[in-house]
């Protein structure tokens, strides 16, 4: 055998075991450079690379053991095989996974026999042992350095060693890579793991068990490996790379742009790194940057096609994730393009048709699912129909296009749906998703049992299984059982959206509101931005009355463009409301209005709200006259307009309008409404007819809420009804007896004018400081007394016996006596009032503010012709009170008892102005004696009698005797009375 074949023979030889690829370069450590001895270290690969360069020098390298050899004869070297033992090694970057680094193998080692000791050493070893070894280089031959070996020594750690059998998991594990079976190939990558992998091995590994994970969609498990290979590679741009992705993956945007960011530093040699980059940030909404990111990617020259085509599908995925769909699909066009080399990928097909598929789940146009399957059977096609998942996804397709319609499934479709899971089941009979699909297909079929069946056997699937198994009970009617499914999924899953939507549903439809509204809110926080689900909670918690909970959702549904968000701020405006936020329902009214300003119930209900604060009544108004123009029919539009014109004034045109609401369609609110105007209008009676309305019971299917604000209102408006109607009756009263004082003014200037004598009288008596401040008191009901001021309330009627009153010699004051000329029977009440006065005693003067009795200034008839009216006396009697008691024989009034008033400014003159009172007393019981002997009392007759009023006002009862009170000297009437010192120079009050 000639040499070269002896060489070609033992690379043969070194390459009988066949390992995997990927080298494990510069990972293991060594102190490259001077030794301790002064020697050059080396790795060996540079040695076998260049071995002319290091002829003749010493060198030192760490290696693997491979095996002993026998090449020796014709080789023109120094070495034989009775001096020397040959043996082979691997550099320690050598890929021994691979075929090729595993053939890369050096055999030309050599050392002496004699060196016992190193030999031994060498018999010692295993296959994969690392070895120190320092050497001359004696020859290069065939492209190889022959070694001289002058030492061997193994080097300690504490890392296990490689084996058979790890190596073996690997290959395997690589070879299933390669294939596409993830699941297996991670499985033998983690039996590697178990039987021990050295150091500088383990980042290789990892990271291809994270691209297996990744494969199997095991995203966290990935980028945990990954990580784990980065502590110990350094910054080993490959699993850089790989990190990226995963975390993009896993959906850790910020992880996959701050790892893409540390690479870029690193290097420019992975410009696909920006594609990823862009994905991250378009999954954040940073639209912008996302695009410019894939930009980046797309237009440098270092990607090749691959590259470039992935770029374009990480671009269209941004443009997807923005909703510019016309855009992504042009992007994956030029992704599947006939110069790319994705577009024979089946997954990449798949991913198009998912594009469509989910397009027509959104707008239900039936176009996007001919679309989606065409694009599902380019993925069958490229994958041999013999892809689970792509058959899966055609059957689904042909399901949809069955329901899309409408009505009935089409049997067509069904049936070819039915065969595309069929062939799913035949390719891989244990693919859950094609059993669940194949239940869902007879569930749809009607063949509710045969689904069931599926269903059950899958449960332990997992939740989709469960899921399904929910849907099938439920089309069989077996709604409690459905629930409990739905209530096990989510025990296991708590945020399962299927399970969430359908427990809310079949809650619904049981009755249990709560539940199915903590379902929808559990649902609504896993997707903050569907604004139909935030719609549909707020008016959940609306209609169970609870405002207040639905004020956020609402908030947010009103931000729904068109009828949604017009609907949930008409909502929001009337549940801000109803908390006693009426200023935030007004905000709610006005921003309906300001997307539609002719949405009338926005007008009706903001006309309402201005009402109720009493605010901008004029544009309350013009807003009620909008809404009922063309809208004269509905009574919440009258309503609304009635109210306005009501708070504005205009209660007779609010009247006839609520004169025009038949009875029988009146609710609460309107009853209130017309209530309150009419309480405004003065229509007592009606208005607490219709009050009254307003408060009775709460009607089946009105809103708690209403019904109680509204009544509160009512009850508060019949509570001021009555004291309006009193204040209303007494200012008519009012209004009355001032017209009929007038009128007496007006009488007694003429009775003055024709009757001299008697206006002198008037004159005398009516010119004196007391007797004007008596007038004043008996004008404003107050008994004068020395210290008092009391007050009739009551009047009891009796017939007494008229007895003339003398005068009193000791109290007389001289006086010229007063002619007057009345009519007979007839006698001035305050005259006799004042004529019974004496100082020190108590006067009554009937009260001219209580109905039925005639003002004291006015003339007093005497009831029959021995009757006359007396005024008695009230003296020393705590707690005075006046009663009536009308009888057929009881006619004339006498006052018992008065109660005490607040004091007036008609008190009584005290010291040295009760002499002057005196002095005027006496002039007039003088005239009354006069006036009692010419002016006897005669009887009515029976038609003026019959005209009186039913109460009659009073003549002076005769005084009961009294012991008088010592006489004091009368100054002069016309005498100035001085002013007391404690008063300071003021009147006294009586005199004001």
């Amino acid at each position: 055998m000639s040499g070269s074949k002896k060489v070609r023979a033992a690379c043969v030889l070194g390459g009988v075991v066949v390992l995997l690829l990927i080298a494990c370069a510069n990972a293991w450590a060594w102190p490259w450079g001077k030794n301790a001895e002064g020697k050059n270290s080396y790795k060996l690969e540079e040695v076998m690379k260049s071995p002319s360069a290091f002829l003749g020098q010493t060198v030192v390298f760490r290696c693997r053991f491979a095996m002993m050899g026998n090449l020796f004869k014709n080789f023109n070297t120094r070495f034989n095989h009775s001096e020397h033992a040959n043996f082979a090694v691997w550099p320690m970057s050598a890929h021994l996974w691979e075929k090729s680094d595993r053939r890369n193998v050096l055999p030309t080692l050599y050392i002496d026999k004699s060196i016992a000791k190193s030999f031994r050493s060498l018999r010692d070893c295993s296959r994969y042992d690392v070895l120190e070894i320092t050497g001359s280089v004696v020859n290069t031959y065939a492209g190889l350095p022959w070694i001289m070996v002058e030492s061997i020594c193994g080097v300690p750690s504490d890392d296990p060693n490689l084996s058979e059998t790890t190596v073996r998991h690997i290959r395997q594990g690589l070879d299933l890579l390669q294939g596409n079976n993830y699941q297996m190939s991670a499985q033998h990558f983690e039996l590697a793991f178990s039987t021990g992998i050295p150091s500088d091995c383990k980042p290789f590994v990892m990271t291809k068990l994270a691209i297996a994970q990744k494969g199997a969609k095991n995203y966290t498990r990935a980028v945990e490996m990954l990580q784990k290979a980065l502590k110990l590679a350094g910054h080993d741009t490959d699993i850089l790379m790989e990190l990226a992705e995963c975390q993009l993956l896993k959906g850790d945007y910020d992880g996959a742009i701050k790892t893409g960011d540390k690479l870029v530093s690193l290097t420019a040699e992975y410009p696909q790194i920006h594609a990823i980059m862009g994905e991250a940030y378009g999954k954040l909404g940073k639209t912008d940057k996302a695009l410019e990111q894939c930009d980046l990617a797309a237009t440098t020259p270092k990607l090749d096609p691959a590259q470039k085509a992935m770029a374009e599908v990480r671009r269209a995925r941004v443009l997807t994730q923005s909703a510019r769909y016309k855009d992504a699909i042009l992007a994956y066009a030029e992704a599947i393009g006939p110069q790319s080399p994705l577009g024979a990928e089946p997954w990449l097909r798949k991913e198009i048709g998912g594009l469509y598929e989910s397009r027509f789940d959104a707008t239900s146009q039936v176009k996007l699912l001919d679309d989606a399957a065409r694009e599902y059977g380019n993925a069958n096609t490229l994958s041999g129909n013999s892809d689970p998942e792509g058959l899966y996804l055609a059957a689904r397709v042909a399901l949809k296009r069955g329901k899309a319609e409408g009505g009935a499934v089409q049997e067509q479709e069904l049936a070819k749906a039915k065969e595309l899971a069929e062939r799913c089941l035949t390719v891989d009979g244990e693919y859950t998703q094609g059993k669940l699909l194949m239940g869902q297909i007879l569930l749809a079929g009607g063949n509710i049992e045969e689904a069931e069946k599926i269903f059950v056997g899958l449960t332990g699937a997992g939740s989709e299984a469960l899921n399904a198994l929910g849907e099938a009970l439920e089309k069989a009617g077996k709604d409690d059982k459905a629930r409990g499914v739905y209530e096990k999924v989510l025990a296991e899953e708590p945020e399962n959206a299927k399970a969430l939507e359908r427990h809310a549903e079949l809650c619904l439809k049981l009755g249990d509101t709560a539940a199915a509204l903590g379902s929808y809110v559990k649902l609504a926080g896993l997707d903050k931005n569907d604004l139909s689900l935030q719609m549909k909670i707020g008016k959940l918690f609306f209609d169970a009355e609870d405002f207040k909970k639905s004020l956020p959702y609402l908030a947010e549904a009103a931000k729904s463009p068109g009828v949604q968000g017009e609907a949930a701020g008409l909502l929001l405006g009337r549940a801000s409301a109803l908390v006693g936020e009426e200023r935030d329902a007004e905000d709610a009214f006005r921003a309906v209005l300001a997307g539609n300003g002719g949405n009338v119930e926005a007008q009706v209900r903001l006309s309402l709200i201005l009402c109720d604060r009493g605010v901008k009544l004029p544009e309350a108004l013009e807003l009620a006259q909008k809404a009922y123009a063309g809208n004269e029919k509905s009574t919440m539009h009258a309503d609304a307009l009635a109210w306005a014109c009501s708070c504005n004034g205009d209660t007779a045109k609010a009247q006839e309008l609520y004169a025009n609401i038949p009875a029988d369609k009146r609710g609460r609110i309107i009853w209130y409404h017309a209530g309150a105007n009419l309480l405004a209008m003065g229509k007592f009676d009606e208005a607490r007819d219709a009050l009254n309305k307003a408060i009775e019971p709460l009607a089946e299917g009105e809103i708690k809420a209403v019904a109680e604000i509204i009544s509160e209102r009512a009850r508060k408006l019949l509570s001021r009804l009555s004291r309006a109607k009193a204040e209303a009756e007494r200012e008519a009263v009012r209004q009355a007896r001032e017209v009929a004082r007038q009128q007496k003014i007006q009488e007694r200037e003429a009775t003055k004018r024709e009757a001299g004598e008697k206006q002198a009288l008037d004159e005398t008596v009516t010119t004196t400081p007391a007797a004007i401040a008596i007038d004043e008191a008996a004008d404003k009901g107050i008994i004068v007394g020395e210290n008092s001021a009391l007050k009739i309330e009551e009047l009891k009627i009796e017939p007494v016996q008229a007895e003339p009153v003398a005068a009193k010699p000791e109290t007389a004051v001289e006086a010229e006596p007063v002619a007057v000329k009345t009519e007979p029977a007839m006698v001035k009440a305050e005259i006799v009032a004042e004529t019974l006065a004496t100082a020190g005693e108590s006067v009554v003067i009937v009260d001219v503010d209580i109905p039925g009795v005639i003002d004291g200034d006015e003339e007093i008839s005497a009831l029959s012709g021995k009757e006359k009216v007396h005024v008695n006396q009230v003296r020393n009697l705590p707690a005075p009170k006046l009663t009536k008691d009308a009888g057929e024989e009881s006619e004339a009034i006498v006052i018992e008892h008065a109660e005490p008033a607040a004091k007036t400014e008609a008190h009584l003159p005290q010291n040295a102005e009760i002499a002057t009172f005196r002095a005027e007393i006496e002039q007039i019981q003088k005239a009354v004696a006069t006036l009692k002997e010419d002016n006897a009392p005669a009887a009515l007759p029976k038609s003026e009698e019959t005209a009186l009023p039913q109460r009659m006002p009073v003549e002076p009862a005769p005084v009961a005797e009294q012991t008088p009170a010592a006489p004091v000297k009368a100054e002069p009437a016309a005498k100035k009375i001085e002013p007391r010192k404690e008063d300071d120079g003021a009147l006294p009050d009586w005199a004001l």
